[in-house]
């Protein structure tokens, strides 16, 4: 069965062909799974702690937060929090919080009557223009 060289109907006849093989193998073995990370498990300290930093954010965010306040929030040095937090989330505080300023300007876009300019104060940007570029992606 080569499924690269058929067409239409036939290549998916094949897949199905292929799938149906693979699920009577009795001598295959999984080599990796969905769950695979080359990092070790977080651990309950871990959870602990990114939660800790999580609710943190959720009420701060409409304000300035510093790595260093954050930091300070859940008992780590500044240096440690960033890249803890990078190992845990994949990605760096300034990133989180403007995931969070935009969800929470995207509610208020929907939910309210408020011009966009009274929306960006309220979710913490100093400014209109750094609303929109969040909204670009340009910001970081």
């Amino acid at each position: 069965m080569r499924l690269g060289v058929e067409s239409g109907a036939k290549r998916l006849l094949t897949l199905f062909e292929i799938l149906v093989l693979l699920s009577r193998d009795t001598q295959s073995r999984t080599l990796c799974t969905n769950s695979y990370s080359h990092q070790p498990e977080s651990t309950v300290e871990q959870n602990r702690r990114i939660n800790q930093v999580y609710h943190y954010l959720n009420e701060h965010f409409r304000e300035s937060c510093s790595i260093r306040e954050v930091a300070k929030a859940v008992g780590m040095s500044p240096t440690a929090f960033s890249r803890f937090f990078r190992h845990e989330t994949g990605r760096t505080l300034v990133e989180a919080l403007i995931e969070l300023r935009v969800s929470y300007a995207c509610k208020l876009l929907r939910d309210t009557d408020k011009n966009i300019a009274e929306i960006a104060y309220e979710c913490g940007y100093s400014n209109l223009p750094t609303l929109i570029a969040s909204f670009a992606g340009d910001a970081a």
